[in-house]
């Protein structure tokens, strides 16, 4: 009989399994099963009076007007930013890692950001009407949502998922890591106390005081939709609960700096833009001592660039470990045999090395290690740090700089986030680009960006600002555009007959694409912009609009004519100007009045 101590496996359970015949590792594997069932269940029912209060009051919540619901992300928000120092200060003697000013930055970003971003969008009722295709939008909240918190961002996750909820009508639940507990609790409460003040039903936002393994199962399993962002084993769990989710994993973001970026240039050039790519990278790897996912992992450098980006790195406070500094860093970072030491994630250049037992320089801002192996078993530093620790490869060609990425990529950051350096002023240059954007499996590629603040959106770039980053179905998640409101809204789509129309609208559309060109002798739709007949007809059609004798056949044409405009201006030929200028035609004839415009437009 297979033998198990009675702390880890119930000795009862493991008789039955021996008395059913199963091997000694099957027998092991069943009773983990069955013990795992058990706990999971006990969670289950720990939690339901805290699920039932969070469902009742949601459904409260969901019968809230727009006015009100707006007045309450306002509050809620302006609580957040209030409290962000407090809150950031609070996060790091919580998790002893990481920077207060930075993550007063993150807190400020996930408060003031998120609400100035939604403040006007519509998330009650119908949000879009179209009359002439008769189609309406109505905005449903999904219901209650677990909400799994990571360490790594444990107070601005927390206010940024907090608001979402409350500006969708949405009830959440919310399960801290057990090692930041108290200050994403303390976020949440911050949060809920100024919604209830504001007006909304008291148990709206909630909490799990003692998170485990088992009470975040039962949690996602019992909710309507999850929002998880953390390690791989969470996520998975949570596309395995049977509950709809939107899952963010590990990132472990390559920076390609390609030679394109001083091509040309003399040497003082050259220079300076080696120190701002040099610094971006920094900037980003630097940034709360590197916790956000989408911070650089790995530098890949180009064979004519590569000794000045070292040099470069060198310069502005940056250490280079020698072979022998590199080997006990490695020893560090996998202490125990563990993929990634925790004691690792967070902390400053300066402390690792220390626990590492190396010296450096006061002030150091990142350790770097220059390496050849893109094997995650045999390399750590080719995996995601999580701290300021760098990986620094040499390509001696592009195409060597894409295996390097891609492997960084698939090895543990698929889906995530990818950067590059580069010039794009010449053909070459720009062949290299596309070739880089279609070989990356990343939903976030940022060009000339810090990767950290590039990737969360809204500081460098027009991005949706987000701190959970989906990974597309390469992260093996649904999502992959940076999580906001929309993503907490069922969208009913009430679409009314519109048979007739329909009909005619296919039958334009053929018109357009075929009879109207031959008609007017022009080979390609976008020429129809700058034929004086054709305007001459659109003009006439929008006067009659202004009367409002349109037939509805007339009506799907405008819509054509425009949409034909645009498509001009889009393409940025030869027409973009008649395109421009007929639309301005548009906005002169149509009525002022503001739902007409929108109708037609």
């Amino acid at each position: 009989m297979l033998k198990q101590e009675p702390s880890v496996i119930d000795n009862k359970m493991l008789e039955a399994a021996n008395l059913l015949g199963l091997k000694p590792e099957e027998a092991l594997e069943a009773v983990k099963m069955l013990k795992a069932t058990q706990m999971l269940k006990a969670a289950k029912v720990e939690l339901k009076p805290k699920i039932d209060r969070v469902r009742t009051a949601q459904k409260k919540y969901a019968k809230f007007s727009q006015s009100k619901v707006d007045k309450i992300f306002h509050a809620a928000a302006i609580a957040a930013l209030e409290q962000s120092v407090y809150l950031a200060e609070w996060a790091i003697k919580d998790t002893k890692r990481g920077v207060v000013e930075h993550k007063t930055a993150k807190n400020r970003l996930a408060a003031e950001y998120i609400y100035n971003l939604y403040k006007n969008a519509k998330t009650c009722g119908i949000v879009e009407d179209n009359k002439t295709f008769g189609i309406s939008y109505v905005a449903e909240p999904k219901g209650l949502i677990a909400a799994v918190i990571p360490t790594t961002n444990p107070t601005s996750t927390a206010i940024f998922k907090a608001l979402l909820a409350l500006k969708t009508r949405n009830g959440m639940i919310f399960s801290p890591h057990p090692s930041a507990k108290e200050s994403t609790i303390g976020a949440v409460k911050i949060v809920l106390e100024a919604a209830v003040k504001a007006g909304a039903p008291e148990e709206i936002l909630d909490w799990i005081d003692n998170p485990s393994v088992e009470l975040t199962q039962a949690l996602m399993r019992c909710s309507d939709f999850i929002l998880a962002t953390g390690g791989n084993a969470m996520v998975d769990s949570a596309y395995t609960s049977g509950t709809p989710a939107i899952g963010v994993g590990p990132g472990n973001t390559p920076a390609i700096i390609d030679d394109s970026v001083i091509t040309g240039l003399d040497d003082k050039a050259a220079t300076r833009v080696i120190r701002s790519a040099v610094s971006s990278i920094i900037e980003s790897k630097t940034f709360d001592n590197g916790m956000i996912c989408a911070s650089e992992q790995s530098v890949i450098a180009l064979d004519n660039v590569y000794d000045k980006i070292k040099e470069e790195f060198i310069q502005q406070e940056c250490h280079f470990l020698t072979p022998d500094e590199a080997k006990k860093v490695r020893e560090f970072m996998t202490k125990d045999g563990a993929f990634l030491n925790p004691d690792v994630v967070g902390r400053s250049a300066e402390t690792i090395a220390e626990w590492s037992g190396i010296k450096v320089k006061e002030n150091t801002k990142i350790l770097i290690a220059e390496v050849e192996s893109t094997d995650f078993s045999k390399e750590p530093f080719a995996r995601e740090k999580l701290s300021p620790v760098l990986a620094m490869y040499r390509a001696n060609n592009f195409g060597k700089a894409l295996d390097i990425a891609d492997k960084m990529i698939e090895g543990g950051g698929m889906g995530h986030t990818s950067s590059i350096y580069i010039n794009t002023s010449t053909k070459q240059a720009k062949a290299k680009m596309k070739k880089f954007v279609n070989r990356m499996k990343t939903c976030r590629i940022l060009e000339g960006t810090p990767a950290t603040q590039g990737a969360i959106g809204g500081l460098r770039n027009f991005l949706t600002p987000a701190f959970t980053l989906p990974g597309g179905s390469w992260g093996r998640g649904s999502g992959d555009e940076n999580v906001g409101i929309y993503n907490l809204m069922n969208i009913k789509q009430v679409a009314k007959n519109r048979e007739k129309i329909m009909k005619m609208y296919l039958s334009t559309d053929y018109n357009h694409r075929y009879g109207v060109q031959k008609k007017f002798k022009v080979k390609y739709r976008t020429d129809l912009i700058a034929n004086p007949k054709f305007l001459e007809g659109a003009i006439k059609l929008i006067e009659k609009r202004n009367k409002n004798i349109l037939t509805e056949e007339e009506t799907v044409r405008i819509q054509e004519m425009i949409s034909l405009a645009k498509q001009a201006i889009h393409e940025r030929g030869n027409y973009r100007e008649p395109g421009e200028k007929f639309l301005k035609s548009v906005n002169q004839l149509i009525d002022t009045n503001t739902n007409k415009k929108q109708d037609i437009l």
